[in-house]
């Protein structure tokens, strides 16, 4: 295996994968603090989605 290569879900440690599903607390705060006073339609899932799907692309920025 390539150690350069990003490993998969298989191969990482049980801390790596909670790390891939770790959303700051600031974050999740503003986020949800938004969806209160303007987006009350929007589940809390679905803004976690976001705040995930948000910090993947993050964390993709920051490894270039």
């Amino acid at each position: 295996m390539d150690p350069k290569a990003p490993a998969t879900q298989s191969e990482m440690k049980p801390a790596d994968l909670e790390k891939e599903d770790w959303i700051p607390e600031e974050a999740y705060k503003v986020a949800h603090d938004f969806r209160n006073k303007c987006a009350s339609n929007i589940s809390k899932a679905m803004m976690n989605t976001l705040l995930t799907d948000l910090d993947k692309i993050w964390r993709a920025r920051e490894k270039k």
